[in-house]
């Protein structure tokens, strides 16, 4: 008995075409997971960048309007009788007070009823942050210029490492003996994906805040 097989194999057309097929499934498939990927990383870069600014616009304004309390800063040879706020421009372990209400500088100084609160931001693009340091007012403690220099460290730093992040500050500082009668401050608060420029609009992020506070009277 002769037994014939009525079944066959693919033939190269319908091979090919079902690897085209198959082609074409994948690279939407991968192209859907890269624009997935991709979107992650975008909204992990703006969550970062977004918390960071609003963490530090947040903790300024707080603590400046509990600034009410005579403080004292050395510098120059020079000591520095202040009243809740005080604005400096720090630079090469030198202070000097701002020339006009509009200069924008990158120290600011809150003096409360027992502690001063610190907020220096350095000015080297590509390694900038802003550092915070609360010092306690012990036996009537002037600062000095040291005090200020000293919190560029680690544990210090208010943003985060991830991101490239600045500060200015403008406004008025109450000096004793000056005829200013209310002190303010402004700020604009600067943060970025750190190596913005050469990450791809993807990965990257930036934002900036403003704002004026005055420290409470009462």
């Amino acid at each position: 008995m002769i037994i014939t097989s009525k079944s066959k194999g693919f033939t190269f057309l319908e091979i090919l075409i079902a690897s085209s097929i198959f082609t074409v499934i994948m690279v939407i498939t991968f192209g859907v997971l890269g624009q997935s990927a991709g979107y992650q990383a975008k909204l992990k870069a703006q969550h970062s960048v977004v918390s960071d600014a609003q963490n530090v616009a947040e903790m300024i304004t707080r603590e400046t309007k509990k600034a009410r309390e005579t403080g004292a800063v050395k510098t120059n040879n020079q000591t520095i009788d202040f009243e809740g706020i005080l604005i400096l421009n720090c630079e090469s372990y030198n202070c000097q007070l701002p020339t006009t209400e509009t200069e924008k500088v990158n120290t600011l100084i809150l003096s409360q009823a027992d502690s001063y609160k610190i907020y220096f931001a350095t000015k080297v693009d590509q390694d900038s942050g802003i550092y915070y340091a609360n010092i306690a007012k012990t036996n009537d403690k002037v600062l000095e210029e040291s005090d200020i220099f000293n919190i560029i460290n680690t544990s210090n730093l208010l943003s985060k490492a991830d991101n490239w992040a600045k500060v200015d500050f403008w406004g008025v500082s109450k000096i004793a003996d000056s005829s200013k009668e209310q002190s303010f401050v402004g700020f604009l608060v600067n943060i970025k994906t750190k190596s913005y420029d050469n990450l791809g609009p993807d990965r990257r992020a930036k934002i900036s805040i403003r704002s004026l506070v005055t420290a409470r009277n009462y």
